[in-house]
């Protein structure tokens, strides 16, 4: 199968061959691509960047299916998104999973990146717990919530709390809102307070001043 996971940053993708259920060693990376989402230049621009990530490892006898991990809140049953901020500019209403369907010529599977995150720690982690909680940390900020051994729209929820208040009047965030979570906990947050240092310095304080107090911020 293929999957890919569209990020307001980059669209990374991968073909991978399918092993045995809940045995994640038996799943293979056999291609593997990362493009920009490009999102300066809009909706033709990120979904150009993710047809081309995905045929970056297409091939004539891949798989019958694409599974696409996306920001912003999806429909679980038709791949629709609902709600995107400006790292998916024009994707807000956007039928997802038939128009990628439509161009690839497969089946198609869109869900939102937290809950496609919460599912595969459910189901191929060890702990085997009857329920899963996932934050994932990037250009912003998710969150998803598997409650039982079901994959459904009932039993996955994606719970938002990267667009919940967290500061009254705090910074701007791409949703349109102010003092979001997400703008003091994610990757943004660390490269906006870090200065000239990257994510990376500032994560293991290897930087300057500026960059330990971005850590330390976060």
């Amino acid at each position: 199968m293929v999957c890919a996971d569209v990020g307001g940053t980059t669209v990374k993708s991968a073909l991978i061959s399918v092993g045995r259920v809940r045995i994640p060693q038996s799943y293979k990376i056999k291609k593997f691509s990362c493009v920009q989402t490009r999102s300066g230049s809009g909706f033709d621009g990120v979904r150009e960047s993710v047809l081309r990530a995905i045929e970056n490892v297409m091939t004539e006898d891949a798989a019958d299916i694409v599974a696409i991990a996306t920001a912003g809140e999806v429909n679980w049953d038709d791949g629709t998104v609902l709600r995107a901020t400006s790292s998916l500019p024009g994707f807000e209403g956007y039928a997802f999973s038939e128009d990628m369907a439509t161009a690839l010529k497969r089946r198609t599977v869109v869900i939102n990146d937290a809950c496609a995150a919460a599912v595969c720690e459910h189901y191929f982690s060890n702990r085997r717990a009857e329920s899963t909680f996932v934050l994932t940390l990037g250009t912003g900020l998710g969150s998803a919530l598997v409650t039982d051994g079901k994959i459904n729209g009932d039993s996955v929820k994606d719970l938002e709390l990267g667009h919940r208040l967290f500061v009254e009047n705090g910074y701007e965030c791409r949703c349109g809102k102010k003092g979001c979570l997400e703008q003091y906990l994610s990757a943004t947050a660390i490269k906006r307070d870090a200065g000239t240092c990257t994510v990376k310095e500032a994560l293991t304080n290897t930087g300057d001043d500026k960059c330990v107090q971005a850590k330390s911020n976060f």
